[in-house]
């Protein structure tokens, strides 16, 4: 019924290279991982091709999330933020990889859900259109803009939800 692999984070905090984190692991039993994006370095390229070499699922690449909350307004910081969503995105569709990961809000304290939200997360759907990768909304503390981008993109077939556990 679900395909589902053992899978783990690789970050630079743990202290070693992405790519000896791979190998371990790989050695260790795990089948997948995910990855948090910086920036278009060529470094999701890299992780990808020795992923594919080990035999490991490249499973998600999670966008970042600081400026979350810009994504429901109109404004520099917005266009910021978007176009980090956007190289996330061109990251994840250039590399196959099934999911990017992101948060629909980035704090506690964050404005209500606006159709100028709703018009920005379009955007990414559309560059997502025809491709094998899905935008999924992280399930963090604010169920109403779940809700809100759930009703408005319900079927949508590079929409889904991410139930980090």
């Amino acid at each position: 019924m679900y395909n589902l692999k053992l899978g783990m984070s690789i970050n630079a905090q743990f202290g070693i290279s992405f790519e000896d984190q791979l190998r371990l692991l790989k050695q260790t039993g795990f089948e997948s991982f995910f990855h948090y994006w910086t920036a278009p370095n060529g470094e999701v390229a890299k992780l990808k091709a020795l992923a594919d070499e080990l035999g490991l699922d490249f499973h998600s690449l999670h966008a970042p999330g600081r400026r979350a909350n810009a994504l429901w307004e109109e404004g520099v910081t917005t266009e910021a933020h978007l176009l980090e969503l956007r190289l996330c995105l061109q990251d994840c569709i250039d590399n196959h990889i099934p999911v990017m990961v992101m948060h629909a809000t980035a704090t506690f304290e964050y404005p209500a859900p606006t159709e100028i939200g709703l018009r920005n997360f379009e955007t990414l759907l559309r560059m997502a259109e025809g491709t094998d990768t899905k935008i999924a909304i992280e399930n963090l503390q604010c169920e109403e803009f779940h809700g809100a981008l759930l009703r408005h993109f319900k079927g949508h077939p590079n929409f889904g939800f991410c139930w980090d556990t």
